[in-house]
């Protein structure tokens, strides 16, 4: 039997990827209907200001890019990693200051730097991807010990390969 999902549709039309899940208890796939299938469509690539496209990486039920940004912002200051050379933007993205990563705004969860429909990760969204990746979950409500870090090797995880 053939279903027929609609209304699944997003601004960029490329990298896309997109999941189909139906409601059927069983294996009774000849009732599957277009009422009880739905899909999504989740991005793999984002576009942000100055055209520059990021990846972006799904980790447990957020999503984030996949590396560093390296766009001009139109506030504050930003620099390149080595000497100030754009050479090492590729590799190593930009540094912001606060300023320049919010865009000026002074919201936390603003937009700032980020594409649209995006937004600069608030203390929560990292509490969220550290308790994912290990840390108890009474950790992030303060300071692990006296140097004010908190969990043990949640960053290393996210480290490529």
């Amino acid at each position: 039997q053939t279903v027929t999902v609609t209304g699944v549709s997003d601004d960029d039309a490329t990298n896309e990827s997109v999941t189909i899940t139906h409601t059927i208890a069983g294996a009774d796939y000849a009732s599957v209907t277009s009422a009880n299938v739905t899909a999504s469509v989740t991005d793999n690539m984002v576009m942000v200001a100055g055209g520059v496209t990021y990846g972006a990486v799904t980790i447990g039920t957020q999503t984030w890019t996949s590396e560093n940004m390296r766009h001009n912002a139109t506030n504050g200051s930003t620099w390149s990693y080595d000497n100030n050379t754009s050479n090492d933007d590729n590799g190593y993205g930009r540094l912001y200051n606060w300023t320049a990563a919010m865009e000026g705004s002074t919201t936390e969860g603003a937009q700032g730097i980020c594409a649209s429909g995006w937004h600069v990760p608030s203390d929560a969204d990292w509490m969220i991807l550290e308790e994912y990746l290990g840390m108890d979950s009474g950790t992030g409500t303060g300071q692990s010990d006296a140097t004010g870090w908190r969990g043990t090797d949640e960053g290393t995880k996210l480290k490529e390969g």
